[in-house]
Formats: C-alpha cells, structure tokens, sequence
C-alpha cells in the first residue's frame, strides 16, 4: 500500500533529515514549511511542498493535511500544547491516519522542555487517534545552542 507522508518542520535540523532519509527510502513526502525557497534549496523536486505555520488555524492546517496518511508533528516553544492539539484536531479532520510526534524523554522527569512535551503528548492522546511518541534524549546540535554559555561562562543551562 502506498503511504502518504508530511513531515512538519522539514527545513530544520530534524525535519530535514527525516524528509532525506523518506526521499533516500524512494518515497516522495510532503513537507509543510513555511518557506518554499529555503525547502527548494534543500530537497529540490523530490517532495511536494505545502507552505503554512503550526500556529494556523486548524481549518488551514486541515487542508495542508489534506491526502496524508502519515503526519511526523515537530514544534517547538512554550506554546507546543496549543500547537499540537491543533495540528492532532486538524488531522484527525483530514483523516490522517497515524501521527509521529517528536518528543523527549525529559517528559518523564519534567527537566527542560518536559513540561511542554508532556502537556503536548496529553493533547495528542486526548485527540483519540494512533499516535506514536519519539521521545529522545537529545540531538548533539543542542550543544552548539550552549558553546556559547560554556566557552564564556563555563555553565551548561537545560
């Protein structure tokens, strides 16, 4: 069966590479970025563009949602809940069948952006459809947000 994917956040250090590892695979996936010319010059013609902002209405997201049956969820901030309650309201009425959402394992001991997965993965549940949670431990490029902070101060914040 043929399966269609949108990655949210394609243009970014995640996305991107989840968006070139469907393309490598010989799949051809949707991307919701909310600059065309920037996903262009990362992935060329190899995936379909729908241009917008997770922070849309959810009848706008509902239409870039449009045809998927895949969704991978990645956002970011204080208002993430907000953000994925939306965009789980918003595939449901599209009819996706199954959203990845990018997590952390920081949900588990509420340290850092926990608090904000965790109220975020509750939205996802309560929106009644099969979900999958990634929840990671970290990214090295999280490191390069805090080489300043080392180098000057030699404190590491999180």
């Amino acid at each position: 069966m043929f399966m269609k994917y949108l990655v949210t956040g394609a243009t970014g250090n995640i996305g991107s590479l989840v968006t070139h590892r469907l393309i490598k695979r010989g799949i051809r996936p949707c991307i919701f970025v909310r600059d065309t010319a920037k996903a262009r010059a990362l992935f060329g013609d190899a995936v379909d563009i729908r241009v917008g902002d997770s922070g849309a209405s959810q009848l706008s997201l509902a239409a870039a949602f449009a045809g998927i049956d895949t969704l991978f969820l990645l956002n970011s901030g204080p208002d993430l809940a907000a953000r994925d309650r939306a965009a789980a309201r918003a595939a449901k009425t599209a009819d996706v069948s199954h959203l990845v959402k990018l997590s952390t394992l920081d949900v588990l001991t509420g340290v850092g952006t926990g608090s904000w997965h965790a109220k975020s993965e509750t939205a996802v549940h309560e929106s009644g459809f099969d979900y999958t949670f990634i929840r990671s431990a970290g990214f090295m490029t999280n490191a390069l947000y805090w080489a300043k902070a080392i180098k000057t101060e030699r404190v590491l914040r999180s």
